[in-house]
């Protein structure tokens, strides 16, 4: 029989014993009910079944319950599977996080499992790394946004979103070009473009962004680009919301200018340094008050250079001293700054240290030139003293008048019996008393003509008068006196010197006698001065007559102007001549002042106004002209307010003249036209100087106006006495002959010696309103 046909070759059969001694991956061979028949070393690793113990078991067992019908699905279809992540139950309980993987072939079941855990360490790792990256992305108040080269945004925070106005997750995967407008979108491009020349720069730009609620946001933006042969090219955008900055910026930079602008027009100089001195603020007021300008100052001189030596040290304790006032501030204080010019100006000055925190910084003073307020001050004490002197002078006068007629007969008597004895006696030894008698008579006679001609106010006959005329013609008749023979003039008169209205013949007189007490003061020898000029607003004409003498004791200067008051010799003076000529110069509405030195001569110094003061009251009138009441209708005013005084009286300050009308009685709506005179601070004294003018203007201003009513205002607590008292019933006379026949009287308070005054011309109460002390209405008496 023929021998069998050899086998065909097997399949070479596989090294089991190989297998079972590798260690990765851990492989088990199933049999067809799932049991374990082998096992190799790295199963036995992973399960921690020793090689005994994992053969037999039911491979199953090693899984969860849960997980087992998984892994049964995939074994039995036999189709290979790809892995499975499952939980391995070690022999020792714990659970492994195991891939496994299976495969069927002839009647064998192989599955091959490997350890998960680093993979999921390193998973863990990543997804707190990410979770990091994305709570830190979301910290701060920057925006983040990466993107590609086609600006396609890969990555963006929860602040890019909201700087945006959409949700982060909103932005992922979208061009960041979709989220700008056209305008910006080409700008960021533009900046991408020069990206090619350096990628390791850093770009920055500001873009407008509109948001889908129609919100505008101001966006600052960072680029930088990262550029790795190993990875794309990625753009990192750092978007920063400006929108509340700028804002704050503009309300800030508003702030600083309205502090600027208050700081830069104060009336007062304000300036300020740093702890070290150096200037930092000096403001147009500092430069008006010092003549320096800010450029010259800021920054380049100290600022104890503006104060007289030891002057800011001592300013600078007292600021930090609590015995002036709170820590750090210093009341309203005098004291003296040097101007550029070296003149020490005296001031008032505020000042403060600026803080911050607890540390000091600055310090700022703020100064009021006191120039002015002193300027007015020695003006009102010069007035007060030369009202006085009125005063004195009109006693005086009346004194004198009495005094004089009554000695004017005795003396006559005397002298004509003293002659009559003279001629009897012959030449006796009588005749030298006698003689005697009759000079010492005839003094006393030119005493009493003295005390007449000072006592008696003849009517100025006031014409246009050229002074310079009428100062050649006293210096030419007084030159040619033996007197005068060895005194040089020295004569400056200003050429076409305007004309002032005054007396010439009283003017003769004041210039004569200024001219001959300056000769006397030189004894004959020496050279006297006359000059004249005109400046001022308004225009005055100024004269002054000086001489090179002795000079006047310091302590008489006060007294010169005073009646009977003289430094001649017994016998050469009556001490009445300087008191004329005072009351002359006053009642043409001038001025006259002295000045001295012991050893250096006297110049007295004259001021004319170019008009007469009636005239001066007509234009100051005039200036008043179109005001009206509150309810609306025209009311003329005759000089109610201190700018027209200020024009008639050369002094007080600014006044509005609106403040007259504060107290109209609201009772007073009849449609007439009326006047009101306006009685206000320095009223009394204008009325002692210029009286007669001023009511004269005021009659004449009454009687063209057919007046029924009169309002009178009375504004300081004026006390009716003297020429004043006679002002105002004169006044009261006036409006009564005019045919005035009511009185409003508005007085501070109650003033009996006011009411007086209109009482005496017929004025008679018959009502009162609002409050009783304050106003009242007063008719006149049938």
């Amino acid at each position: 029989m023929p021998e069998p046909a050899p086998a065909p070759p097997s399949r070479p059969p596989v090294s089991i014993s190989a297998l079972l001694e590798l260690e990765q991956p851990a492989l088990v061979l199933l049999d067809s009910n799932y049991k374990i028949v082998a096992a190799n070393r790295g199963a036995c690793l992973l399960s921690g079944f020793q090689p005994d113990r994992i053969l037999g078991l039911d491979f199953f067992s090693l899984f969860e319950p849960m997980e087992r019908e998984k892994l049964n699905d995939s074994i039995k279809s036999g189709i290979p599977q790809t892995a499975l992540e499952l939980q391995l139950v070690t022999a020792q309980g714990k659970m492994i996080p195991v891939g496994v993987s299976c495969a069927a072939a002839e009647g064998q079941i192989w599955v091959a499992m490997w350890d998960l855990q680093p993979l999921w360490d390193l998973k863990n790792l990543a997804d707190e790394a990410r979770d990091r990256v994305d709570r830190i992305s979301n910290m701060g108040d920057v925006g983040i946004i990466v993107y590609d080269h086609d600006f396609r945004i890969e990555f963006a925070n929860q602040m890019a979103g909201e700087i945006l106005g959409r949700p982060a997750q909103e932005l992922l995967g979208g061009e960041l070009t979709e989220f700008l407008g056209k305008v910006q979108s080409i700008q960021l491009r533009n900046h991408h473009s020069t990206f090619h020349l350096d990628q390791q720069r850093r770009v920055r730009m500001e873009l407008p962004v509109e948001r889908p609620d129609g919100t505008r946001k101001l966006v600052e933006i960072y680029l930088s680009m990262t550029s790795n042969e190993s990875a794309p090219v990625r753009t990192y955008a750092y978007l920063r919301d400006l929108t509340e900055r700028v804002e704050m910026e503009n309300e800030l930079r508003k702030t600083n200018q309205f502090l600027q602008n208050v700081i830069k027009s104060s009336v007062d100089g304000i300036i300020a340094a740093d702890m070290k001195g150096n200037i930092i603020i000096f403001n147009e007021g500092a430069e008006r008050l010092l003549g320096y300008r800010a450029e010259e100052v800021i920054g380049k001189i100290h600022i104890t250079q503006l104060y007289p030596p030891g002057v800011a040290k001592k300013i600078m304790r007292r600021l930090r001293s609590e015995n002036y006032g709170p820590k750090g501030k210093l009341p309203t204080t005098p004291t003296t700054i040097v101007a550029k010019s070296g003149e020490h100006i005296p001031v008032r000055i505020s000042a403060a240290i600026v803080y911050e925190g607890d540390r000091e910084i600055a310090s700022v003073g703020i100064f009021r030139d006191l120039r002015e307020r002193i300027k007015m001050q020695q003006q009102l004490e010069e007035t007060y003293r030369q009202l006085l002197h009125s005063e004195k002078l009109a006693s005086l006068g009346k004194l004198a008048a009495g005094v004089a007629h009554e000695l004017n007969n005795p003396l006559g008597g005397i002298l004509m019996y003293a002659n009559m004895l003279l001629e009897q006696a012959g030449g006796g030894p009588a005749a030298q008393d006698l003689r005697e008698i009759v000079e010492q008579t005839l003094r006393c006679k030119e005493i009493v003509r003295g005390l007449l001609d000072f006592a008696r106010r003849r009517g100025e006959e006031l014409a246009r008068v050229q002074l310079n005329e009428v100062l050649e013609k006293c210096a030419g008749l007084m030159s040619k006196q033996a007197s005068f023979l060895n005194i040089r003039w020295d004569k400056h008169f200003q050429p076409n010197l305007p004309q002032v209205a005054a007396d010439s013949d009283q003017l003769s007189q004041v210039f004569t006698n200024l001219i001959v007490n300056a000769a006397d003061a030189m004894e004959g020898k020496g050279t006297l001065g006359i000059r004249t000029w005109a400046e001022g607003e308004p225009p005055q004409v100024h004269v002054e007559i000086s001489d090179t003498g002795s000079g006047i004791p310091e302590e008489h200067l006060q007294k010169i102007f005073d009646p009977f008051f003289t430094t001649k010799e017994v016998g050469k003076g009556t001490g009445l001549g300087l008191s004329i000529a005072y009351g002359i110069v006053r009642r043409m509405g001038g001025d006259i002042q002295v000045r001295s030195k012991l050893g250096q001569g006297t110049t007295f110094h004259l001021r004319f106004p170019l008009e007469a003061p009636a005239r001066i009251a007509a234009e100051a009138q005039e200036g008043l002209a179109g005001i009206r009441d509150r309810e609306g209708r025209a009311v003329q005013v005759v000089l109610a307010g201190e700018k027209g005084l200020m024009r008639l009286l050369s002094f007080y300050d600014s006044f509005e003249p609106k403040d007259a009308f504060e107290g109209l009685p609201p009772g007073l709506k009849r449609e007439r036209r009326k006047w009101v005179i306006g009685l206000m601070g320095g009223w009394r004294n204008f009325l002692l100087l210029h009286g007669e003018e001023v009511i004269g203007h005021i009659g004449v201003t009454l009687g063209e106006s057919d007046l029924e009513e009169v309002i009178i205002f009375i504004h300081q607590d004026y006390r009716g006495k003297g020429i004043g008292s006679m002002a105002l019933r004169h006044v009261g006379d006036l409006m009564a002959r005019e045919g005035c026949r009511r009185l409003w009287l508005t007085v501070e308070s109650t003033n009996t010696s006011a009411i007086r005054c209109f009482q005496k011309a017929g004025f008679r109460f018959t009502s009162r309103e609002l409050q009783p002390e304050m106003e009242m209405m007063m008719d006149l008496e049938a």
